[in-house]
């Protein structure tokens, strides 16, 4: 990062008063000094001072660095043609190092690696539907007790194998981009259940069957779901939300909800309806399934019973002010979808 001389002299009298470069970081955050300089960074500058008496780089010795506009008309064609295009990949064309090429990147095009997001597209109709469920849901969410007692849901697919690995996946642009990345995995694979509140995760539950459908999800909240929640005594007064999903618009399933959770069920056709398309606002979407994906996927999987106990052991590491901050994210993209009309939220946040 390039450095000014007002914050160099400043570096220089605080590193003589506290002789440490994490001291010295503590009072420029005191002082709201951004972007904050590396520890090693303030090292060097005081180090240069007591050699040199001056906070002025070093004279740098050798010839100047040209760059070949050959070479940058280059990079400009390859990442035209291949967005996509490693770093690795790019300088084995260009013919120079990797080291030069993140260089040319940066200094030379501008452009920055974006991560790939990945979202469901949502149709015109979907705009209102979006804002609706917003305004319904956050005087709940904001209520002191009834916010507590919203209980989201969803499933999820783990496979022993087969992830996108987002971390190593890069575009380069000067703009985010807005490309989906479709994948299909053909090693055994688990069905998981949680629902999800502000205090506490109920679940996991693990399907037996490979595909979920009305029947066994309504047994699942029949044995499963109803005995946990009964036993919290909180029946009578907790929202219950899940998405469209078939298996949830079963009539078998929404006239269990009804009966249990008169008035109180949020999802398709429901009391409160749940708009379609909105991964980006449910809590097990946006938080949980990554978090535990992350965890799970550290170590190589062995089976799916080693699979499901590390999934099991992933939710148990989740705790109370983790579900508390989950659904304060909740209300803030909830906000956000008011604010911009019902449209995708990932970008602003």
């Amino acid at each position: 990062m390039l450095i000014s001389l007002e914050l160099r002299i400043r570096i220089v009298v605080l590193m003589a008063k506290f002789e440490s470069p994490t001291e010295v970081l503590r009072a420029l955050k005191r002082e709201n000094i951004t972007p904050l300089p590396a520890n090693n960074t303030i090292a060097d500058i005081y180090q240069r001072f007591l050699d040199t008496g001056s906070v002025e780089d070093r004279i740098r010795t050798g010839r100047p660095k040209k760059t070949n506009e050959s070479t940058i008309n280059q990079l400009h064609e390859i990442i035209d043609e291949n967005p996509e295009a490693t770093v690795t990949q790019i300088s084995a064309q260009l013919n120079v190092s990797r080291g030069t090429t993140h260089s040319l990147l940066h200094s030379e095009l501008q452009m920055k690696s974006y991560g790939i997001q990945i979202h469901q597209k949502i149709y015109e109709e979907d705009y209102d539907r979006r804002v609706q469920t917003a305004e319904e849901l956050l005087p709940l969410l904001e209520d002191p007790v009834l916010g507590k007692l919203i209980f989201a849901s969803d499933e999820a697919t783990f496979h022993i194998s087969g992830r996108v690995h987002k971390q190593n996946c890069q575009i380069w642009g000067l703009e985010k981009p807005n490309i989906v990345h479709q994948y299909e995995d053909h090693s055994p694979k688990i069905n998981v259940w949680c629902a999800m509140s502000s205090e506490c995760i109920i679940g996991p539950f693990f399907f037996e069957e490979s595909t979920i459908n009305g029947q066994n999800y309504l047994e699942m909240l029949k044995k499963f779901f109803y005995p946990i929640i009964a036993r919290k005594r909180i029946v009578s007064r907790m929202y219950f939300q899940q998405d469209g999903a078939p298996a949830h618009f079963s009539s078998d399933v929404r006239a269990w909800l009804d009966e249990k959770f008169t008035g109180r069920w949020i999802g398709r056709r429901g009391p409160i309806e749940w708009a379609a398309r909105s991964p980006d606002l449910t809590p097990l979407d946006f938080f949980l399934w990554g978090y535990v994906k992350q965890k799970v996927y550290q170590q190589p999987i062995k089976d799916v019973d080693d699979l499901k106990q590390k999934i099991k052991n992933a939710i148990e590491l989740i705790s109370q002010e983790t579900c508390n901050n989950v659904f304060s994210e909740f209300k803030k993209r909830l906000l956000l979808v008011q604010e911009q009309n019902g449209a995708h939220i990932e970008q602003l946040l």
